[in-house]
């Protein structure tokens, strides 16, 4: 019988990212990046979490987003991402406008603010999708319909 991992006192344990949305794929690109071997699991089919594209069987739907609508940038740390997506096509500009339902009104109000939206192209679920490719580019894994229901075993067996 082999002895047990002690992951307290290791740091090139494995990692285990449960749920490909943006932020477990982010997490998993950055310690696959600095050489960690990482797997991660999602139980969808497909990664984004909440930014997902949906499919509709209706020929006048098409597909949709059924989660983000788009994202805006605040923060520098998040800039350099949101550049590589322009950059490889994943994401663009957003011109549609916004409105506010205000019910003492008799219409929708405009909303603006000062920040640019951007949508994932062709559908949220792009963003996602480069991100795990990321992953992968890295040498970490991102497995689909994998839903975690209990952690048991070695963490080699991942």
């Amino acid at each position: 019988m082999s002895e047990p991992y002690d992951y307290t006192t290791t740091s090139d344990a494995p990692v285990a990212v449960i749920g490909a949305g943006l932020a477990g794929l982010s997490c998993a690109k950055v310690l696959a990046s600095q050489g960690r071997a990482v797997a991660v699991f999602e139980k969808a089919r497909g990664p984004s979490g909440r930014c997902a594209t949906r499919e509709s069987r209706s020929e006048q739907t098409g597909q949709y987003d059924h989660g983000a609508q788009y994202y805006t940038v605040r923060s520098p740390s998040f800039r350099a991402q949101h550049e590589h997506w322009l950059a490889h096509g994943a994401s663009a500009l957003w011109s549609a406008r916004i409105g506010a339902w205000d019910p003492s009104q008799p219409q929708l109000a405009t909303k603006s603010d000062e920040h640019e939206r951007y949508i994932g192209t062709p559908g949220m679920s792009a963003l996602g999708r480069q991100l795990a490719d990321e992953v992968r580019a890295h040498g970490g894994r991102v497995r689909y319909e994998a839903p975690v229901v209990a952690i048991e075993g070695q963490p080699q067996a991942w």
